[in-house]
């Protein structure tokens, strides 16, 4: 599967044609430089699709075309279009954009199904090799490959074997179209995915988002389904995960996502491993090494624990705090608590 089709490389070209518009200067040609045009779609296309956009769609007028210039101590030469748009380029470019997004749902509501099929093993995998994919992508030096390690990978309390990792990615590339496999460490790119210790891609990004959106609504979804099912004391529970940073509620309601390493993360993520104590401020600032600039009660109400919901799963005095968790049905009871509010996220 390609990962953008002509249309869409058209429209992603002709909206860096309209951005380079913006910040050219009135009656000066517009320039397109290949060497920083979107990673999108490579300098021959871009051409092609140039070429077109003039002789066939007559929406630009090519006045001049770079045969490339040896910049400073560079040895790759900047090629590049000089061109004007004709009255045509606007309307042109907000009908192929309606056309875009039709053909976007479509694609969403077809990945949609395929997903809605998966069984919530396959949804767990690929939920963990996305958020991996996320991390690397938020870590990684910008407009450069992604590289992803093939070895066991882990999101939240969910991991996947090196194996389902390499599968996943080839699904992502070859079915979903939403990463281009850029390189293998080891292994034939031609042949098969073969042996290899890690790839290198890159996202599409508005393709991926999209599609890590479907999978996380239909985990939560599954998971909801069999939660109702199977809890039969009613017990509440929290989780969270140090690399996501969410605090979730029976693994479906996000409550909360703190900043990473601030003083309302660390202070939660201390409590969250020490369960159903009781913690001291002088316990959190000796192991944490931190100094505390806010009370319990205020670093609580940060993390959106409010009203019941702060009754359910916290005690909090002004030098101690106690987390409980899982909080059962009898400690609801004796609180008086029937139902909780949560604030949507």
């Amino acid at each position: 599967m390609k990962n953008y089709s002509l249309e869409e490389k058209s429209y992603n070209l002709l909206k860096e044609i309209d951005e380079k518009r913006q910040i050219t200067p009135a009656n000066e040609p517009i320039n397109i430089s290949f060497n920083n045009i979107s990673r999108a779609f490579d300098n021959v296309e871009t051409q092609t699709i140039l070429r077109k956009l003039e002789k066939d769609d007559g929406i630009i007028s090519i006045i001049h075309i770079s045969d490339g210039v040896i910049r400073h101590r560079q040895r790759s030469k900047y090629f590049g279009h000089h061109f004007t748009l004709t009255d045509k380029f606007y309307p042109f470019l907000e009908k192929l954009e309606q056309k875009i997004i039709v053909h976007q749902n479509q694609q969403i509501n077809n990945i949609k199904k395929k997903i809605e099929n998966f069984s919530i093993k396959t949804i767990e995998d690929y939920r963990v090799l996305l958020n991996v994919i996320k991390y690397q992508q938020e870590t990684t030096i910008t407009n450069s490959d992604i590289e992803i390690i093939c070895q066991e990978n882990y999101f939240e309390d969910y991991q996947i074997n090196s194996d389902t990792t390499k599968k996943i990615i080839a699904k992502l590339h070859d079915d979903f179209g939403i990463v281009k496999i850029k390189k293998f460490d080891k292994g034939d790119t031609v042949t098969g995915y073969g042996n290899f210790s890690s790839i290198h891609i890159e996202i599409i990004e508005n393709k991926f988002f999209n599609f890590m959106k479907l999978i996380e609504d239909q985990f939560k979804k599954l998971k909801g389904i069999k939660n109702i099912d199977s809890t039969k004391d009613n017990d509440l529970r929290i989780t969270y995960s140090e690399h996501s940073r969410e605090i979730l509620l029976n693994n479906f309601f996000l409550i909360a996502k703190p900043d990473f390493n601030s003083e309302n993360e660390q202070v939660f993520y201390y409590l969250y491993k020490n369960p159903n104590k009781n913690i001291t401020k002088a316990e959190i600032i000796e192991d944490l090494k931190i100094t505390l600039t806010k009370d319990f009660g205020k670093i609580i109400e940060n993390l959106k624990f409010k009203g019941d919901l702060r009754r359910a799963f916290f005690d909090i005095s002004k030098n101690s705090i106690q987390f409980y968790n899982p909080v059962s049905k009898e400690r609801l009871e004796a609180l008086g608590i029937r139902n909780i509010q949560i604030q949507a996220k």
